[in-house]
């Protein structure tokens, strides 16, 4: 194993972190409860629904939207109870089309730490190309972290109606004949780059304690 470090020199992985652990426990449950809820909602959008099985939906709807608060709630009481995680909400909003729920979401502890390459690579963003002899494939994302991809997600749909830089950027992609999915891809990957560098060139200084 000793050799094997040597050899290769793999990059060092982060000790656990008891607040982003939590933080992601909340966040993975929030996705559970929404994807519920709109299972719930297109139950009501079936024809000839009787009252009582549509109040029933809407109860229910109502009673996983409260659930949903709390836990966006609770998310952000964990990011307050932490200088680096408050740090780390505060560089993020300061882009467009990222809010609060990306901006605690996307709990990637190596961010503004490791290159843009690596970045989107642990967030499972980098394209890859499957190749096979002569035969070269289309390039598909794979693998990383899911609850981070879906934060993104939502924030590359508002940055590409809202941010001065990734709104023509996917624009120039749409121009192009990209379809729907690849460019939202593409304005994701990008944003990761640039919230990677925005801690980058801000990181997280901790307060000396006087003795």
């Amino acid at each position: 194993m000793v050799d094997f470090a040597g050899a290769l020199t793999p990059p060092p992985t982060h000790a656990p972190d008891t607040v982003r652990e939590q933080l992601r426990e909340l966040h993975t449950r929030r996705a559970q409860l929404v994807a519920m809820r709109a299972d719930e909602l297109k139950c009501q959008e079936q024809p000839g629904l009787g009252k009582v099985a549509a109040a029933s939906l809407r109860r229910t709807s109502a009673g996983l939207t409260r659930e949903i608060t709390k836990l966006e709630v609770a998310a952000d009481q964990l990011v307050d109870q932490s200088p680096a995680l408050h740090h780390f909400r505060a560089v993020l909003l300061t882009t467009q089309g990222v809010g609060a729920l990306t901006a605690t979401a996307a709990t990637l502890p190596e961010l503004g730490q490791v290159s843009r390459q690596r970045i989107a690579s642990l967030a499972g963003l980098a394209p890859f190309v499957y190749h096979s002899g002569q035969y070269k494939g289309q390039a598909h994302i794979r693998g990383g972290r899911l609850a981070v991809r879906q934060a993104l997600y939502m924030a590359a749909l508002s940055a590409m109606r809202c941010n001065p830089s990734l709104k023509p950027f996917a624009q120039r992609l749409t121009a192009r004949g990209k379809p729907c999915h690849v460019v939202i891809t593409a304005v994701m990957r990008k944003l990761l780059r640039h919230l990677n560098a925005d801690l980058h060139r801000h990181p997280f200084v901790p307060l000396k304690t006087t003795q």
